[in-house]
């Protein structure tokens, strides 16, 4: 399996392909979370597959798949307090320009 630099180097048009499959699949879910029982019937047992389109309401007010400048920093400024980072990773080096052009 390529590595994800690598898939966004060698085929952009799939990274882009498969970030608006994720922006259409949660906006997908917020208008209607009992697609998500829907998906879920034949993967989980039948008392944990009636609660899901309930979890999937509640949760789809934080579905964003935007990843902003403002998150990243936070992310990096955790990452750097907990002695995680030795030098803070750019945003552009984070979040490809070709999934930037989709949200």
């Amino acid at each position: 399996m390529p590595s994800p630099r690598r898939k966004l180097e060698e085929k952009p048009h799939e990274v882009a392909a498969a970030t608006r499959a994720i922006v259409a699949a949660q906006l997908a879910l917020k208008k209607d979370p009992g697609l998500a029982t829907a998906a879920a019937k034949n993967l989980f047992p039948a008392a944990e597959t009636a609660m899901i389109a309930e979890l999937v309401r509640r949760d789809t007010p934080f579905y964003d798949a935007a990843i902003s400048r403002q998150k990243i920093d936070a992310l990096n400024a955790f990452a750097s307090a907990m002695g995680l980072l030795s030098a803070a990773p750019a945003y552009a080096d984070l979040v490809p320009d070709v999934c930037r052009a989709v949200w």
